[in-house]
Order: structure tokens, then C-alpha cells, then sequence
């Protein structure tokens, strides 16, 4: 089993280095290698959001201090999912791949849907990190970077 990304991989060394060996994996497993289960993971999250109209924190400062941060424009989508919910398709994908003759199995793993992200300036009246002064469009987005992350979960609903 690989864990990951769903990152372009000309954003980041990290995110190529992910999608070689990915690619890699892919390969020899249809030659006949062992086999394989690649789960691109979204936007994994350890606590509960609170919806934009409880006007409750969803997130801390990132750093833990009132500093402000320069932010892109915030416009990104992000695709979600709780900690407790990403393991619990991630263990129904391992049975899957247990139970199929493929040799090969690609799946995404996230909360079926986009979402602004937590720091966008439509978060601003909830999030601390805003709140703090952050400086929305204060940085240009990086060179391809994602807009809209959505997982391709279509393989939870067989497995």
C-alpha cells in the first residue's frame, strides 16, 4: 500500500517524487510484481470544523502567536476528510484489495466533497488565523497550484 498525494506533481519535488513512485509501483505491478493499492489522501483534518454561521474557531494560528500572515488570494477548494474517517476507508480499501484479483488498485480517499478552505477570506468572521491579521492575495498562488481538490472515491463504494 502507497499513501499519496493528489497534488500536481509540478508543484512540488515532493509531490513528483510521490507520483514517480506511484507511476512506479503501477508498472511493476502489472508486470507481474506484487501487488498494489495507491490511495491518494485529501486534506486530512484532526478536528471538527464549525459551520461559517456559529462563528466558533475551526483552527488555530498557525505559529501560535497574533503575528499576521501573508496568504495567497484563498480561493483554493479543499477536499476534507476527518482523521477517524480516512482510516476507516483506508482499512475497507486494504480488505478490498484482498478480496480482488487486480493486481493493481488505485483509489482516493477524502470527504466527497470541496470545500473553501479554512483560511480563505470567506472563513474570515470564524478563523483565528484571519482574525490575527492575516493578509489575503499578500502572495501570488504557487506555480500550479491546485485549485480545486476533490477525491476520486468511486472505488469506496465497491469496496
Amino acid at each position: 500500500m502507497n499513501i499519496d498525494t493528489s497534488l500536481p506533481p509540478s508543484l512540488s519535488a515532493y509531490a513528483a517524487t510521490k507520483r514517480r513512485f506511484a507511476d512506479r509501483a503501477r508498472e511493476l505491478s502489472v508486470a507481474g510484481g506484487s501487488r498494489m493499492l495507491n490511495i491518494a489522501l485529501e486534506s486530512v483534518s484532526v478536528r471538527v470544523m464549525t459551520r461559517p454561521s456559529s462563528r466558533r474557531p475551526c483552527c488555530t494560528p498557525f505559529n501560535g502567536t497574533n503575528q499576521a500572515f501573508a496568504l495567497s488570494p484563498g480561493g483554493q477548494t479543499r477536499d476534507y476528510v476527518f482523521v477517524d474517517d480516512a482510516v476507516t476507508a483506508i482499512l475497507l480499501l486494504l480488505d478490498h484489495a484482498h478480496r480482488t484479483p487486480d493486481r493493481y488498485l488505485a483509489a482516493g480517499v477524502g470527504g466527497a466533497r470541496a470545500s473553501r478552505s479554512v483560511a480563505s477570506p470567506s472563513w474570515r468572521g470564524i478563523s483565528q488565523v484571519a482574525r490575527h491579521g492575516s493578509i489575503f492575495g499578500a502572495m501570488p498562488y504557487r506555480a500550479g497550484e491546485l485549485m480545486d481538490a476533490r477525491a476520486d472515491t468511486s472505488l469506496l463504494t465497491i469496496a
